[in-house]
């Protein structure tokens, strides 16, 4: 009988076999159920992207293609070598990634300058098999004109820290734990409203966007807005508040929850801190109860 510890195992070399992959290979399926990833870097995702800041110096290179085309690309040679985990097989002792442009208006000039010294690339990593670039690992830079690339220097190190920074109005929902209470405010015309204010367990710190909002440090509480066809329920005189959600919601203030929610910025005299939260009711797991 296979014990409950090598469950993940068994299934791992199960679904390699199935697929035709080799199971025992160098850094396989067998060292990812074994939790063996600590240190390593990851591959981006289309629905979760990941991103580092790298450091290392800029170089510009011609190659050639499998097809016999000669291309140039931007290379950052990384100060040490790094390991990306990987589904089936990894990339160890990975020296140097081919830069992508996002935006190659704005950032193939800076990193014209940029040839030859030391810089600080912000991106996600990306494997690339299915067209001519001069390496198998590329980095591919943000829209963030601040830190997607910075010559070493304090910018740099404000780069560095800006990992983990909070976005606005991403797709999929962050999750956040704190208190939700009612505050008193005034707006514009001097009249009291009472919104839903979220008190975070942590202060976030959450990202400029030119066309979302502006940078936020330390933010600590965010006015809660709550969106979703479950706000209203169908009545003898038509569409009305749904008073069983709002009494749930009711039921929740002041106690520990767990709340699903994307950021949003202050935009109008109804809104009463700089950084909202909008919570999405017609998703089941959008407010939960952790304590009381």
């Amino acid at each position: 009988m296979v014990s409950p510890a090598r469950i993940p195992v068994v299934t791992a070399l199960l679904l390699s076999v199935l697929l035709g992959l080799n199971p025992i290979g160098q850094y396989g399926y067998a060292q990812i159920a074994h939790g063996q990833w600590k240190g390593w870097y990851e591959f981006t995702d289309t629905y979760y992207p990941i991103f580092y800041s790298l450091r290392g110096s800029i170089s510009r290179e011609r190659f050639t293609s499998w097809n016999g085309e000669s291309h140039t690309a931007y290379i950052l040679n990384l100060d040490a070598p790094i390991k990306i985990k990987s589904d089936y097989k990894a990339r160890v002792d990975v020296t140097r990634l081919q830069i992508l442009f996002l935006n190659v208006r704005k950032f193939l000039p800076i990193a014209r300058s940029l040839i030859g010294k030391h810089v600080v690339i912000m991106g996600q990593l990306w494997l690339k098999v299915d067209r001519p670039y001069a390496t198998e690992v590329t980095i591919e830079t943000g829209d963030d004109g601040a830190c997607s690339i910075v010559e070493s220097g304090p910018a740099a190190n404000l780069c560095t820290q800006r990992i983990g920074w909070y976005e606005y109005d991403t797709a999929t929902p962050y999750k956040f734990s704190g208190r939700i209470g009612v505050m008193k405010f005034y707006n514009a015309s001097a009249e009291l409203e009472y919104p839903y204010i979220l008190t975070l367990d942590t202060p976030i710190n959450v990202k400029e966007e030119w066309d979302h909002g502006d940078q936020r440090k330390h933010v600590k509480n965010m006015q809660v807005i709550f969106v979703g066809e479950k706000m209203w329920k169908k009545g003898e005189q038509g569409y009305e508040n749904n008073t069983e959600l709002w009494s749930f919601i009711d039921s929740t203030l002041h106690k520990h929850v767990e709340v699903l929610g994307s950021l949003m910025n202050a935009q109008t005299a109804h809104h009463h801190t700089p950084v909202m939260i909008r919570i999405d009711v017609d998703n089941p797991q959008s407010i939960k109860v952790l304590s009381k």
